[in-house]
């Protein structure tokens, strides 16, 4: 497994649709490998990504483990879909370059989840009272059941008799190691207004497409370096 600069990532994953029951964004473990931050690679059966904390599964045995995510750098999930580990967290790689890649990260959106009846025994009221997120709850603890060490038979039966968890996603840069929101706020506060407004006449950048972010990988490297 590797990442593939210059490559823009097209995933065949649809959008993920996560349950209290099965809080992963694929509706099935899949094969694929890990790098770990040694550079060891590990090829694995089955891996999946939790949506509570962003953390990598696997199978063992049969029973759902919990990866060492200190120790994990890049995982390949199915044969199309490269993550990277940002601070504790798989970030989806959907775009490379030589200077540094565009990710996507999912997380649980807690502002919605207040709304509603969120099924973890809490109601919207008392998870607004105690500013609840998912952490409080246990972080891999739905619906009152440990996802680690639950044998993926039992998960896979009860996967589609929960509620649906909203996501809410963010683009990001990576950047010699810095993951900066992709806007034009963030990219003002590292490399200054008046030179971010010029770069941004001379390119045509929309932010919410990865596509047109590769040069401003490239400009905030610069300004990084500096």
């Amino acid at each position: 497994m590797a990442m593939f600069l210059g490559t823009f990532h097209v995933s065949a994953q649809e959008d993920p649709e996560p349950m209290d029951t099965w809080p992963y964004l694929y509706q099935n473990f899949m094969s694929g490998a890990v790098r770990t931050s040694t550079g060891v690679l590990l090829e694995y059966s089955s891996f999946n990504i939790c949506v509570v904390d962003g953390s990598l599964h696997y199978i063992k045995d049969g029973v759902i483990m919990k990866a060492d995510m200190s120790k994990v750098f890049t995982a390949l999930v199915g044969e199309d879909d490269v993550y990277i580990n940002t601070l504790g967290r798989m970030s989806k790689i959907i775009l490379e370059t030589e200077d540094g890649a565009v990710v996507k990260n999912y997380a649980v959106d807690f502002e919605k989840l207040k709304k509603v009846e969120i099924g973890y025994g809490v109601t919207s009221s008392t998870a607004s009272s105690r500013n609840t997120s998912l952490s409080l709850l246990g972080m891999e603890t739905i619906s009152g059941v440990n996802m680690v060490d639950m044998s993926l038979n039992r998960a896979e039966q009860q996967k589609g008799s929960g509620k649906y968890i909203p996501l809410k996603t963010e683009v990001s840069l990576l950047v010699n190691g810095r993951l900066i929101p992709a806007n034009k706020k963030s990219i003002q506060d590292i490399c200054g207004k008046t030179q971010t407004q010029e770069f941004l006449k001379k390119n045509k950048v929309k932010w919410s497409k990865a596509e047109t972010l590769a040069p401003v990988l490239g400009f905030v490297k610069e300004h990084i370096a500096k």
